[in-house]
């Protein structure tokens, strides 16, 4: 099984994929990672995260094609994953949903939301290690442009992060029963 973790920048989905991931024994593969590798090798991405600008989708092809060369590693290491990653926009999403679905059978989405004044606060935070210098800006970009894909769960995490994580455990439980 293959759980992509999706939402706009700030909503908290890095905290509770990993939650998730850590709680089930599932693989955590953290797409921020992937982008640090990828977007390292061309000086162009650095400006747009500087700015707070999202990557045109030409440019983020090389991070998914990236990530769907690693899945299809992983396939036979892992029975279970969890994907961190924004998947805002259509064109290259599909691609990776696909290869999720192709490659572990089931594939399913959380889509991870928060109000402004939650992403406002955690975004004010010291992040140590992310890749974007104006996170804010990369929230408010994305936003307009979102085209979040329909999802099997959406979990609003506005209060304690333990209110969304019952909810997802409650989800995955489930999944695990089937």
């Amino acid at each position: 099984m293959i759980i992509f973790f999706s939402g706009n920048v700030g909503t908290g989905k890095t905290t509770l994929a990993k939650a998730t991931a850590k709680h089930f024994n599932f693989f955590y593969l953290d797409a921020d990672a992937f982008k640090k590798e990828v977007y390292s090798e061309d000086p162009v991405y650095q400006k747009f995260f500087e700015v707070g600008k999202p990557v045109p989708d030409k440019l983020r092809a090389k991070l998914y094609i990236r990530l769907i060369s690693e899945l299809t590693v992983l396939k036979n290491k892992h029975k279970n994953i969890v994907v961190n990653e924004t998947l805002h926009t259509k064109l290259n999403r599909n691609k990776l949903l696909q290869t999720g679905k192709k490659l572990f059978g089931k594939s399913y989405i959380i889509l991870v939301k928060s109000s402004m004044s939650i992403v406002k606060a955690r975004i004010n935070r010291k992040r140590r290690g992310h890749l974007l210098k104006n996170t804010y800006a990369m929230h408010l970009s994305i936003k307009p442009l979102a085209e979040f894909p329909s999802s099997d769960l959406v979990v609003y995490n506005n209060s304690e992060q333990k209110f969304a994580t019952n909810k997802i455990f409650n989800f995955i439980n489930k999944l695990l029963k089937k």
